[in-house]
């Protein structure tokens, strides 16, 4: 077993333990890789673990497929996205005025406006019903339901209007 020692306080190790092949540094500052163009593959450089390219994507795989990527708009994700947590949450935070987040309360899917108190403006109950939610002076209430592809205005007090400029009004 050799090591490869490098830097005036051996800053930096090459070796084998026996088990793991090692790149160890031990100096101060970090280890940093430059490179235009960044590529990970598995021992046997038949796939693809991880690529980096100079003012562009950086990819990540899995079993050479790839799963992650980051992109001008922010990031693609092909296939599922899976959130896992006691209290799992997935937020939508804008340059403008409203954020919003995913959130499962107990089964129950929701989307909430973080800028009005975390008022529910969406949710889909377990039992499959789509519930719509108004403003926040109707926190609590749902305005719009549909139920078995039927939509329905719950309020006796509000109306439904339809068209750019409320051509039909239904009470």
């Amino acid at each position: 077993n050799v090591k490869s020692i490098y830097g005036t306080g051996s800053d930096l190790e090459i070796f084998h333990d026996g088990t793991h092949s090692r790149i160890k540094d031990t100096g101060t500052g970090g280890l940093i890789l430059s490179s235009n163009q960044f590529q990970l593959t598995n021992a046997a450089v038949t796939e693809n673990l991880i690529k980096g390219f100079e003012n562009g994507a950086v990819e990540l795989y899995y079993d050479n497929s790839k799963k992650l990527e980051t992109a001008g708009f922010g990031a693609k994700i092909t296939g599922d996205l899976e959130v896992e947590d006691a209290d799992p949450k997935i937020h939508l935070t804008a340059t403008s005025a409203r954020d919003y987040y995913f959130h499962n309360d107990a089964g129950t899917f929701k989307l909430r406006d973080e800028t009005a108190s975390n008022a529910v403006r969406y949710q889909l109950g377990g039992d499959g019903i789509h519930y719509i939610y108004g403003n926040t002076n109707v926190m609590g209430t749902s305005d719009l339901t549909v139920v078995g592809g039927d939509l329905k205005l719950t309020a006796d007090n509000k109306k439904l209007q339809i068209g750019a400029s409320q051509d039909l009004e239904l009470y």
